[in-house]
Formats: structure tokens, C-alpha cells, sequence
């Protein structure tokens, strides 16, 4: 059940004759970013439990350059 404050829906004020309803405006724009906190939060939370796969590239990257780099040094080591 979403219960809305109407608190700050009754917010307004007069310039001359002019009546200016802002607290409906007031009340939107926080309940937006409040759930744009939220949601924010959540999905930082998702992204630290999910493994990312540039981790699993980047250690096989590095075992092929570290297997590359052996070849290299035997060769080096053959060649004299």
C-alpha cells in the first residue's frame, strides 16, 4: 500500500493574483530522489556480489604473457 504525504502538496504562495503551487512539484522531486538513492545503492550492492569477467581476461592475459616471456628468455638463452 504507497500511502503520499500530501504535507507539502499544499504548499504554495501568491504574487499579486497569482496562486503558485509548488509543494506537489516539492514533494515529486524528493520521492525522486530518494528512490534514485535507492535504486543507486542496490545496484552497487549487485555489482559486488556478481564476479566480474575482465578479472578472469586479465589473469589469463597475464599467464600467456608470463608463458610468452619464458619462450622469450629460452630463446634469448638458446640463441647464445
Amino acid at each position: 500500500m504507497f500511502v503520499q504525504s500530501t504535507a507539502l502538496a499544499n504548499f504554495y504562495f501568491y504574487i499579486g493574483k497569482t496562486k503558485f503551487t509548488y509543494g506537489a512539484f516539492l514533494n515529486d522531486t524528493i520521492n525522486f530522489v530518494i528512490t534514485a538513492f535507492v535504486v543507486f545503492i542496490i545496484i552497487k550492492f549487485v555489482n559486488r556480489l556478481i564476479p566480474h569477467k575482465e578479472k578472469e581476461k586479465q589473469e589469463n592475459q597475464n599467464k600467456e604473457l608470463d608463458t610468452l616471456i619464458e619462450i622469450r628468455d629460452l630463446l634469448k638463452i638458446k640463441s647464445k
